[in-house]
């Protein structure tokens, strides 16, 4: 009995292991690199004000994505850290008779980190979604004169602010352990701009990003 019970826990450890035929191809750590291309609108509203406007934005975008892929038969879940540069800019002017006002935005470098939920269409290809939370870099002002005898007010911000990502793509296995990646991804930031006491309520801006990106990983 005693050598019975040793043998078994001798052969336990062997059972965890993948059998033959039954690899994961999907399992494991990966890092990779995207490109591309992203536009968008920042929703520019005065606080505790009627007025409001939008400028649009867009700018090239690139970055570098790690993570870690968990497969089980058709189903992967994941984690992913990405970092880059948003590029993103943007900026509107408008007047009327009481003066004009001139509002700029722009989204600079990024991190991000997200969960993914994927499904393998066929061994070689997954559909995924994601979504999570990331910082980005965001550079905003707005600047108002007016047409009688008063002063300029600007209200600008420079900082990080937190925002939100959700995205969805597929990627293919095109050799060994490298995949060919094709996403969408929706980036979400926020920054309020305050005006000096007495000088006005200031304005918010809300930017939503829409991007198109292409990439690789590689899985060890």
């Amino acid at each position: 009995m005693t050598r019975l019970l040793r043998n078994a826990l001798l052969i336990a450890p062997l059972c965890l292991l993948p059998a033959a035929g039954r690899a994961e191809p999907w399992t494991g750590p990966y890092l990779g690199l995207h490109l591309g291309y992203g536009g968008g609108g920042d929703d520019i509203r005065e606080i505790n004000g009627p007025r409001a406007w939008q400028a649009e934005t867009r700018g090239v975008l690139g970055g570098a994505q790690a993570g870690w892929n968990w497969q089980r038969e058709r189903l992967v879940l994941g984690l992913e850290l990405e970092i880059g540069h948003l590029g993103q800019s943007g900026d509107v002017a408008t007047a009327d008779a009481t003066g004009a006002v001139r509002s700029e935005a722009t989204l600079g470098l990024h991190g991000a980190a997200t969960g993914r939920l994927g499904w393998l269409a066929t061994p070689d290809t997954l559909l995924f979604l994601r979504a999570g939370g990331g910082l980005a870099q965001f550079e905003a002002s707005t600047t108002e004169s007016c047409a009688g005898a008063c002063a300029t007010s600007r209200a600008s911000a420079s900082g990080t602010t937190v925002g939100l990502v959700l995205g969805l793509g597929v990627e293919h296995v095109v050799a060994a352990d490298w995949r060919l990646r094709l996403d969408y991804a929706w980036h979400a930031y926020r920054k309020e701009l305050v005006l000096p006491p007495g000088s006005g309520p200031g304005w918010d801006h809300h930017l939503d990003l829409h991007a198109l990106r292409i990439g690789f990983n590689r899985r060890f």
